[in-house]
C-alpha cells in the first residue's frame, strides 16, 4: 500500500487528470461551475485548473482564468468552483486543463 501511494506522488505531475475527475455543473443562476473529485488514494492540494468552453467542432469559445484550489481534497471528496465563464451556451462543451497537483 505504501508503494502505491509513493507511485501516485511520483505520477501526479505527469498525469494529473488521472487523479482528478471533472464535470460541469450549472448553479441556480445559470452560471457554469466545475466539479472536481479526488480519485487518488491520498489527499491532494494545490490544484490548478483552467476551464475552456468549446463548441461541437472543437473551436474555443471562451477560456477562463486559471483556478487555484488551495484546499486539501481528501480521497473521494468533491468541490465545486465557479469557472467565471458565466452561463453555458447550448452548443458549448466544457474542457478543462488540470495544470498542477500536489500530494
Amino acid at each position: 500500500k505504501q508503494a502505491a501511494m509513493e507511485y501516485v506522488r511520483l505520477d501526479l505531475p505527469r498525469n494529473p487528470a488521472q487523479y482528478i475527475a471533472t464535470a460541469p455543473q450549472v448553479d441556480a443562476r445559470g452560471n457554469l461551475l466545475l466539479v472536481l473529485q479526488n480519485r487518488a488514494p491520498i489527499a491532494l492540494g494545490a490544484i490548478a485548473v483552467t476551464p475552456v468552453l468549446i463548441d461541437a467542432s472543437g473551436q474555443i469559445l471562451r477560456q477562463g482564468r486559471m483556478l487555484q484550489i488551495s484546499q486539501q481534497l481528501e480521497p473521494g471528496a468533491r468541490i465545486a468552483v465557479d469557472t467565471g465563464l458565466g452561463a453555458l451556451a447550448a452548443d458549448a462543451h466544457v474542457h478543462e486543463a488540470i495544470e498542477a497537483l500536489e500530494a
